[in-house]
């Protein structure tokens, strides 16, 4: 048995080794997304391991969409995609509370920061889409909003700023949120008490007539202040 277990670790070092090798031979190949590659035994040969080794170094590059295999093109390199593997493990479950607090602020630091770029890139047809998103939300107390059409305009603002990457992140994390709120009642307690509520709570409405305006400060002391429970929960 303890064999096994050694023979293993040995394998699995191999593989570590053969996948750092091949990305290294991909640079200095200077190889680009569409290139050919060469085959498992043409490989097997250049690196001098075994061809299980290499099938098992390749099929983590297919799952990270690092290559593909075209028919009469054999296996290509690909652009990955930049949260194709965090995208596969992001499971709220399997995270502790300061992993999911850390991305909670992750994704303050970038719905805040998106906030010039939105600006920039903000058209009267993201104006309707944000209001086509809000007239049909459901708001519950403490200005909570019904959670499938809260991730849509958060989701939906970061479009704007044109930055596919920051909209990305958020379409895979938003869900994390939610499971925060659903899960960890004690992180809440208290903090939901010193929210504005009522007349002074922002909503997305408030939020949409500052883009309306085009005032930049206003919609940055909006989203601030409409996100205040989250800041809460990081102090």
């Amino acid at each position: 048995m303890q064999r096994n277990k050694i023979q293993a670790v040995q394998k699995t070092s191999l593989v570590d080794m053969v996948e750092k090798n091949l990305l290294a031979y991909f640079r200095k190949a200077n190889l680009k997304p569409g290139d050919s590659l060469p085959g498992e035994i043409e490989l097997t040969d250049l690196l001098g391991v075994g061809r299980s080794v290499i099938r098992e170094a390749l099929s983590r590059f297919r799952m990270v969409g690092l290559i593909d295999s075209k028919p009469g093109k054999g296996m290509i390199l690909k652009e990955p995609s930049l949260f194709n593997g965090f995208e596969r493990v992001v499971n709220p479950r399997l995270l502790s509370k300061e992993t999911l607090l850390d991305l909670l602020g992750f994704r303050l630091v970038l719905e805040m920061g998106a906030a010039e770029f939105i600006f920039i890139n903000l058209t009267e047809e993201d104006i309707k889409d944000l209001e086509v998103i809000q007239a049909r939300e459901i708001k519950y107390k403490n200005n909570r909003f019904d959670p499938e059409s809260d991730a849509q305009f958060h989701m939906r603002l970061l479009q704007i700023c044109g930055n596919s990457s920051v909209a990305d992140f958020q379409r895979i994390v938003f869900p994390l949120f939610e499971f925060i709120k659903e899960n960890y009642d004690e992180i809440f307690e208290g903090k939901e008490a010193n929210l504005n509520v009522g007349d002074e709570a922002v909503t997305h409405a408030d939020i949409i007539e500052s883009l309306k305006n085009r005032d930049l400060e206003q919609y940055k002391k909006l989203l601030r202040k409409h996100l205040d429970l989250y800041f809460q929960l990081l102090k």
